[in-house]
């Protein structure tokens, strides 16, 4: 038998495994608005604005962890199914249910306290993503319904990018332009449908219908339709983007967003690893490649005119 001090330590490290700390790069998100808030309006790229970066990524994990812990919970039935998300601490009962909501409440508090630091309108694109968490995992919920799964789970995306943006815009009616956040809604609509098909693939019918009960109404060939037809709409809009906020040089970046797409939707279900636990890519060195030629890509395209 373990010491008392030892058994303690490795409780907490199963709530924290419960909180999905691990997930911390998707809370990136806010980095695009960010920078996009700084280019538009010309704001130096100094500490203030280095400080509204990191309140604003804290502010979303904050949010970001309330929402994993409600799907932690909602979820534990369905992910008895699945051969890896079988070993979540909720399903295994290593954890206090209560305790971890617990946890999840002070966590979302915490968000929105950091995000009422940060500025007088972040608080409203928190609240959309908590709204977002709450409508996707508690039913009767969009995780259940087939397309709108996907829709309403890639929406997160977008709501970061503003969290990001409203860190450094402090007045409400400067919002960004909304081809951009259609681009980002599509692409990350994009991938949901990707991480289904992955789904898809490499679980038996049965079990895959156990698991998420969407995937019953999918069948492959309206996955790839959805996947093609968001990568369309991802284009689209980032065409529509290029004219509304008068960059031509964002058409350059098509070809590239299109190969960086293509990229992913091959690791994905070659690899369905990458589908549940996208944070893996960051070990790819092609994938940081193509991130960092886009990134750069899209701040010269964006200076343009500046």
């Amino acid at each position: 038998m373990g010491s008392p001090r030892v058994e303690r330590r490795t409780r907490w490290g199963v709530y924290l495994k419960a909180l999905r700390l691990d997930r911390w790069p998707r809370s990136l998100a806010v980095l695009p608005g960010w920078v996009l808030a700084l280019v538009w309006h010309r704001r130096p790229w100094e500490g203030s604005a280095l400080g509204a970066l990191v309140g604003a990524y804290l502010a979303t994990l904050g949010v970001s962890i309330f929402n994993y812990v409600l799907n932690e919970v909602t979820d534990a039935p369905y992910d008895a199914h699945h051969p890896v998300k079988r070993g979540r601490p909720v399903v295994q009962g290593r954890v206090s249910v209560g305790g971890l909501m617990g946890l999840g409440w002070v966590a979302l508090g915490t968000g929105f306290l950091v995000g009422h630091w940060l500025s007088p309108y972040a608080w409203l694109p928190l609240l959309f993503l908590a709204i977002a968490g709450f409508l996707y995992n508690v039913p009767p919920r969009t995780k259940d319904v087939p397309y709108l799964d996907a829709l309403t789970e890639a929406i997160n995306q977008p709501i970061r990018f503003l969290i990001g943006w409203f860190s450094v815009v402090t007045w409400g009616w400067d919002w960004p332009s909304p081809w951009v956040l259609a681009a980002v809604w599509a692409f990350s609509a994009f991938l949901m449908y990707t991480k289904r098909l992955a789904e898809k693939l490499s679980l038996p019918e049965v079990q895959a219908v156990l698991y998420r009960r969407s995937l019953g109404a999918y069948s492959k060939g309206r996955l790839v339709a959805c996947i093609v037809g968001s990568g369309i709409a991802t284009l689209v809009a980032l065409a529509g983007a290029a004219l509304h906020l008068g960059r031509p040089r964002l058409w350059l970046l098509l070809p590239g967003v299109a190969v960086y797409a293509l990229w992913i939707y091959r690791q994905a279900t070659r690899h369905p690893y990458y589908s549940d636990e996208p944070e893996a890519l960051f070990r790819r060195p092609v994938f940081l490649v193509l991130t960092g030629l886009l990134a750069v890509g899209a701040l010269w395209a964006l200076q343009q005119g500046t």
